[in-house]
């Protein structure tokens, strides 16, 4: 399981980062900050807006300690990683998927001082495909628990 474990951890990463940084350049060059363009009439638009949170923005916190949070949420998963890696091709690609989006929004407050977000449901905040990838590695992450009676490392 080892190459194969690798290799879905590092694809995870390289997709889930890239999607949502191409999201993200798309939204800036196409919508001015506030914006929105309906798709689905009252269920889904692209708004660009700019999270200063963390949490779907709920959480609104000063951007140096969300910086801080996310470095160290990035350095856990690294260690995460490196600790059991090797037992699962569900957890590989769901820590993928949680570092890949970690460093998107990392990114983001980096550069721009807050997270963009575009993804807009009419009944849910705000949110970007970094937001995404980390819920989806976190779901595949507790499936593989429920489905196997096992922690991940097992």
């Amino acid at each position: 399981m080892g190459k194969r474990a690798n290799l879905l951890f590092f694809l995870s990463i390289v997709s889930a980062f890239l999607i949502d940084r191409l999201g993200k350049f798309f939204v800036r060059t196409t919508l001015p900050l506030g914006e929105s363009t309906s798709i689905v009439k009252n269920f889904f638009s692209i708004t660009y807006v700019q999270n200063q949170g963390i949490i779907f923005g709920l959480f609104p916190l000063k951007n140096s300690l969300v910086i801080t949070l996310n470095i160290a949420v990035i350095l856990t998963v690294i260690v995460i990683w490196n600790r059991f890696y090797y037992k699962s091709a569900w957890f590989s690609t769901g820590i993928g998927l949680i570092l890949g989006g970690e460093l998107g929004n990392f990114l983001d407050r980096v550069t721009e001082g807050a997270v963009i977000d575009f993804l807009d449901f009419s009944f849910w905040p705000v949110f970007n495909w970094a937001d995404l990838a980390i819920c989806l590695g976190a779901a595949m992450i507790i499936w593989n628990i429920v489905r196997t009676g096992r922690s991940c490392a097992s």
